[in-house]
């Protein structure tokens, strides 16, 4: 016995079960861009803006503590359940508790510690310039296991579907399960990769040394494309739609269109910079080696102001939203109105701040050769 179902039901049938699937997977897929945008990571979140959305804006009026370390805090300071994660110059993660201001535990790699360490599904992840790349128990800070490279890493992870992803200087970036470490994907670039990887939708952006932008899908390591900057980067590109924005050691400000993959504008600017830019509205806030900190519009790049603060800035600045944090090579930590520019505190120690901000509701944390904790 033939079917004798009409055509016109088989295809609209089909049409809604395809419209099913389609919705399916833009809601997986949303979910997976909102899991790693809100872990704890460099820059706040994995479009790396460096915006912290927090209740009272930090005044800095009372230094509630030092944390001495042997060496130097450049890794930066993030923040998870009231807990301080960071890594140190002789080679630790520490983990500090923010309420009772006294240190829970520290691990110890082989050697210096620069990156900002990740937190994903409790556990942490970090690069070492032993040439290692970790996973700890955020409970203990045993290591629950390692993956090797063949040189330093600067570069801070980020996760994307349980896949932890992150840049070295073997000129490698890769993707690890993140529960064993076993490799899903490396992706080969011709120079070192300092720059932390960002995320466009479900694609990698980072910048080289080789002078690219490379754009790479986060599931499967391809190669999207790549864009020629002409300028070496070491600074983490801040994601705003479709626009990545990032500075250069060549002192420039780069503004890329990922969607039409291509450079919207390039500004010279003065001095090089690997400071990361942190987005307040319409306009992003770079920090450069000659002390000047700026100010552009993120879709012409016209200047809106700049601040010279007297000291190289290698510290990425952060941002509540109204104001801008950073530290500079003097030793200054400045609370700068993101509007104008104007200089609303600044408080001078006897230190050199490279590391960015961390900022919770009243209190800012960020490091130098000590950890400096302000309310």
């Amino acid at each position: 016995m033939k079917d004798q179902t009409p055509d016109i039901f088989s295809k609209s049938w089909l049409a809604q079960t395809e419209s099913i699937e389609a919705i399916t997977r833009k809601l997986e897929h949303g979910l997976r861009v909102s899991q790693s945008e809100h872990c704890s990571c460099f820059r706040a979140s994995a479009s790396r803006r460096g915006e912290y959305k927090c209740d009272n804006a930090p005044k800095l009026n009372t230094l509630l503590y030092h944390h001495y370390q042997h060496l130097a805090v450049n890794s930066s300071p993030i923040l998870h359940e009231n807990q301080i994660y960071y890594g140190t110059e002789d080679g630790h993660l520490i983990s500090f508790d923010l309420l009772h201001l006294r240190e829970n535990w520290r691990s110890k790699t082989r050697a210096r510690v620069k990156a900002t360490p990740l937190v994903y599904r409790n556990r942490i992840y970090l690069g070492s310039f032993d040439h290692n790349f970790y996973c700890f128990d955020i409970k203990s800070g045993f290591a629950r296991w390692s993956f090797p490279t063949t040189d330093w890493i600067f570069s801070s992870a980020l996760a994307f579907d349980d896949l932890i992803i992150f840049g070295g200087m073997d000129k490698k970036l890769y993707a690890l399960q993140f529960n064993t470490g076993q490799k899903k994907w490396e992706y080969q670039a011709e120079g070192w990769f300092i720059a932390s990887p960002s995320l466009w939708k479900d694609k990698i952006v980072i910048g080289s040394r080789d002078r690219h932008v490379h754009i790479i899908d986060a599931q499967s390591g391809n190669l999207v494309n790549k864009i020629n900057c002409a300028d070496r980067i070491h600074s983490t590109a801040a994601i705003v739609d479709d626009l990545a924005l990032f500075s250069t050691v060549d002192r420039s400000l780069i503004a890329v269109d990922l969607r039409k993959e291509e450079i919207l504008w390039k500004k010279n600017m003065e001095g090089p910079m690997v400071s990361s830019p942190c987005i307040v509205g319409n306009n992003m806030i770079t920090g450069s080696r000659n002390g000047v900190l700026y100010c552009n519009d993120i879709k012409t790049g016209e200047s809106k102001w700049t601040l010279e603060t007297g000291a190289a800035i290698h510290s990425s600045p952060t941002t509540d939203g109204k104001c801008v944090y950073l530290g500079n090579d003097a030793g200054r930590i400045y609370k700068i109105d993101a509007e104008n520019g104007l200089v609303l505190q600044v408080k001078s120690t006897e230190d050199q701040i490279r590391s960015s901000a961390l900022i919770s509701d009243s209190r800012l944390i960020i490091g130098g050769i000590w950890l400096h904790i302000f309310d």
